[in-house]
């Protein structure tokens, strides 16, 4: 490290808990509601993720199907994602990504399939379809392809049918992934224009099952991860379409985001147990784990360097964590009596962090907001301000 980023570093290391210093806004989409999980949120404080009606009516279709995508603006009024035109009933909507201008991307599914949508900065929904022609013969059975380790974070779950828009920069290209039957997948490159660029990860024991883009940059740059015969690995793919494949570790690397200066962060799995990563422009790749932790999910990344995500202790019980460009650890959790998991999920670049946290009625979305006042806690849906 050179002597100036030494110098910076102990700088930072004074004033450390003045910048961790947060308060807490929790809030549900729908009044009583027992989901809601917030996935990204952008600088001006506006965030995305999924929720459930308190009651469902399951827009005519079972439970199962009543999950909707939500927007929560700066000023904490709130909308839902889905139905739409093209799958009106017994659907399931998850907002995954929104970028600095408010624009945000997810996906529809039904029975019949999947479409990835664009939420425009006015509320309304442009569909993102492509259906790539199916591959004669796959890949080979499903049985040859690893499994997805259980347990920790939920996997991309690529469709059979349709595609899903999973992230998006501020120029507007999009990512996502295009099912091709059996549960595996290829990624695709939607551009400004609405052309599409589809790609297969670079695998080193070709074929590669299925490339889940999780994340893209300003510059283009897309990191996710794939599978191969030898396990899960991280990708970046770089702007002219080259890919570099890597391994923070022996066993499987999923590379879940990337911020504007390459650096991508994620989580591996050694012996059974997952571990963060940060890897940085050129290849260098530094692991941490927070203090007492027994498994850790790295989930987000700032144009700062900071990084935010959820470890487990011995317990089995869910802590937030940050962890700054200097490599010092915060942990945290959303107070409140009942609180038994903090799930941190997304950071801006002025260090604010959305997620969720678990108590004895379900999940709830959580914000944190610089110290300067009480903890607040309200249902923030249906035109609510915060004050």
């Amino acid at each position: 490290m050179k002597f100036t980023q030494v110098v910076r570093c102990i700088a930072l290391l004074f004033v450390a808990s003045a910048c961790f210093a947060q308060d807490f806004v929790t809030f549900d989409v729908y009044p009583a509601s027992t989901f809601t999980q917030p996935a990204a949120i952008n600088d001006q404080g506006q965030i995305v993720g999924s929720s459930m009606p308190s009651v469902p009516n399951c827009f005519g279709g079972p439970p199962a199907f009543c999950q909707q995508g939500f927007f929560r603006d700066s000023d904490g009024t709130i909308s839902t994602i889905g139905p739409t035109p093209n799958r009106p009933n017994y659907f399931t909507a998850a907002a995954m990504a929104i970028n600095q201008l408010g624009l945000a991307v997810g996906s529809i599914a039904d029975a019949s399939g999947s479409d990835g949508f664009l939420r425009n900065t006015d509320g309304t929904l442009t569909p993102i379809q492509y259906f790539a022609p199916q591959r004669e013969n796959g890949f080979g059975s499903k049985t040859s392809e690893p499994s997805f380790p259980k347990g920790l974070f939920p996997p991309m779950n690529t469709p059979d049918a349709g595609s899903a828009a999973t992230t998006i920069n501020d120029w507007g290209q999009i990512a996502g992934v295009i099912g091709e039957g059996g549960g595996r997948g290829i990624g695709y490159l939607r551009e400004v224009d609405g052309t599409f660029i589809t790609f297969s990860a670079t695998s080193n024991t070709p074929p590669a099952f299925d490339t889940l883009p999780q994340a893209i940059n300003d510059l283009g740059e897309i990191t996710g991860y794939f599978v191969d015969s030898n396990g899960w690995h991280g990708f970046l793919r770089e702007p002219k379409g080259s890919f570099v494949v890597f391994d923070a570790g022996l066993a499987d690397t999923f590379a879940l985001a990337i911020n504007q200066a390459g650096q991508i962060t994620g989580v591996y799995t050694a012996e059974n147990v997952f571990h963060g990563f940060l890897r940085r422009r050129g290849g260098k790749i530094t692991t941490f784990d927070p203090p007492g932790s027994v498994n850790t999910v790295a989930t987000a990344i700032n144009i700062k360097g900071q990084v935010t995500g959820f470890y487990f202790d011995s317990n089995g019980v869910a802590h937030g964590f940050t962890r700054s460009q200097c490599g010092q650890i915060e942990t945290f959790d959303v107070p409140g009596v009942g609180v038994s998991a903090t799930i941190a999920q997304g950071i801006n670049d002025l260090g604010q962090i959305t997620g969720y946290y678990t108590d004895p009625t379900g999940t709830h979305g959580f914000l944190t907001v610089r110290r300067g006042g009480s903890t607040k806690s309200a249902f923030r849906g249906g035109g609510a301000k915060v004050p």
